[in-house]
């Protein structure tokens, strides 16, 4: 049976990619799951460690069909060898937000509260439930300037309503992220983080330079960058 051919004739979005094309490429990054190449200037690859079950396979070829922004959705799959290994994206010139510690905080917040916003709008508007949603796959693209999610290879298309759901993942990787919390134990992460976690009622942006001034007013020293915040945040923590 020749899968490739297979998949086209239904409709799929499928890309041949052989193993010379894999060895000659640059590594972009590696996970858990898979490997992600760079294909082009505008393009790169994951190719999966094992092979994809038959879901898998259908789910992300759903996901190619999708025009959204907020996040790095498939564009095709990637058959190796008469098997689906993986798939294409597009290539974000950019950082994960991990990497963005000396960006201005205030500047850092606003982008990350236009990116929420899209996301929530985009997601429930098709369906989409988010997974895996953390600091190491949110990227600032560099060329627009705004934030996008990578890593979508657990997210589902779920006909129930998902907006608290990825409301709930949305803001806690910022919130993780900002302030640091994975570096608590479990018993003050829940402690700090009940303290301050946001309802969807409330100002996302007025509520974390809140969080910030309270966090200055206690150490006697302004935090500008979004590093400052989150060493200011420890020190915090250290002196309630």
């Amino acid at each position: 049976m020749n899968v490739y051919r297979l998949l086209k004739d239904n409709g799929y979005n499928v890309t041949k990619i052989d193993h010379k094309l894999i060895t000659d490429s640059n590594v972009v990054g590696k996970g858990k799951g898979g490997i992600v190449y760079h294909l082009n200037d505008n393009s790169c690859f994951k190719i999966f460690h094992d092979s994809l079950s038959e879901d898998d396979i259908v789910r992300l070829n759903a996901f190619c069909n999708l025009k959204i922004n907020s996040a790095v959705f498939p564009n095709s799959l990637v058959v190796v060898k008469n098997d689906v290994r993986g798939y294409t994206m597009n290539f974000v010139d950019g950082k994960i937000m991990e990497e963005c510690s000396e960006f201005d905080f205030s500047c850092f917040l606003s982008k990350y509260d236009e990116y929420m916003k899209k996301c929530l709008v985009q997601f429930s508007d098709n369906n989409i439930e988010m997974f895996d949603v953390g600091y190491t796959n949110i990227m600032f693209n560099q060329q627009t300037k705004s934030f996008q999610s990578i890593d979508v290879d657990n997210w589902i298309i779920n006909q129930r309503d998902v907006y608290d759901f990825n409301f709930r993942r949305l803001s806690s990787a910022f919130f993780c992220y900002a302030f640091s919390l994975l570096s608590l134990s479990g018993e003050n992460f829940s402690k700090h983080f009940s303290k301050l976690i946001i309802s969807k009622q409330g100002d996302f942006i007025d509520f974390y330079e809140c969080v910030r001034e309270n966090v200055q007013n206690v150490l006697g020293k302004k935090l500008h960058t979004v590093g400052d915040v989150r060493e200011g945040y420890m020190e915090y923590v250290k002196k309630i």
